[in-house]
């Protein structure tokens, strides 16, 4: 469930050790440990599904009552399942699909996106207190340029990181191009979300090797409300900066059961979307070439 061994320890000790204390936490630990069982017996698929999602209902409602109330003492707990809660809702549907092909790619990575910036709100008033703790590693795995402005940091060296060598130069180019080929209403949304996709590549590149989920799952927190809503109502500008996103997903689905090919399932989404608008679709070739 990560790369980096700090970050392993936490799922391996941290968070089964919440678990013991708090129920609803082993609930969304069995729930994960059911869908990998049906992601690596497909035969069997069915029956771990219907497990997973006992495990997860179960869970879920009392984590809701927590999240009415977080504090520093339960918000251990709390972040222990926004975590399991981002797993899974990779997992199912990776899992759930004949051949793991996942289907309505769009729409489940809107989802992921929203139950994303869900978490970060309900919980952001704690990160300190976390970062204080055993969950240190997984805090801080999701923010890596630490206090400076990430918009300030000089465009760092690619040369040791899995993303394209010309990630930065792919994100100003698409810029110029919306600037000259979109609706002016919605050029300020444009420019906010491209802003917040170089800060995650920022990210990613500061990770080095080993990108974790959080790295990559950074940009929905911070993009705009306007910018969620363009995405859902496919508008095309949107669309296509989504799929900028997609060769910096495919950094960490290569590497996790749970987000088995995503990147290549949301980008072929996007391009079926596209292929009556000749323009925007020739803009896809850049993610085309670094998405297998």
């Amino acid at each position: 469930m990560g790369l980096q061994d700090d970050l392993r320890s936490v799922w391996k000790t941290a968070i089964p050790q919440q678990g013991y204390s708090h129920p609803y936490v082993m609930h969304g630990i069995m729930a994960i440990s059911a869908l990998h069982k049906a992601y690596l017996l497909y035969n069997k698929g069915d029956e771990y599904l219907t497990l997973a999602a006992y495990h997860y209902t179960r869970g879920q409602a009392d984590f809701r009552k927590a999240l009415l109330a977080v504090t520093d003492n339960n918000c251990k707990p709390v972040f222990c399942f926004s975590l399991i809660l981002i797993v899974y809702m990779c997992s199912v549907p990776v899992t759930r699909a004949p051949g793991h092909v996942i289907e309505n790619p769009i729409q489940a990575t809107l989802e992921l996106f929203l139950v994303c910036r869900g978490l970060r709100e309900t919980t952001k008033s704690h990160y300190d207190r976390a970062l204080k703790s055993d969950l240190f590693p997984l805090v801080r795995s999701s923010w890596l340029t630490g206090d400076e402005d990430p918009l300030k940091i000089p465009t760092p060296s690619l040369q040791t990181s899995p993303l394209p060598a010309d990630t930065f130069k792919a994100i100003d180019t698409l810029k110029d191009f919306l600037q000259s080929h979109m609706d002016m209403a919605h050029i300020a949304e444009a420019e906010d979300a491209l802003s917040c996709l170089r800060v995650t590549a920022v990210n990613v590149a500061m990770a080095g090797i080993n990108v974790e989920l959080g790295n990559v799952v950074l940009w929905p927190h911070h993009f705009s409300d306007a910018f969620m809503a363009d995405m859902k109502h496919l508008r095309p500008y949107a669309l296509l900066i989504l799929a900028y996103f997609t060769p910096i997903l495919a950094v960490v689905d290569r590497n996790f059961w749970f987000l088995h090919g995503w990147s290549k399932y949301l980008l072929a989404d996007i391009e079926e979307r596209l292929s009556d608008l000749p323009e925007f679709a020739r803009n896809l070739e850049w993610p085309k070439a670094h998405v297998t």
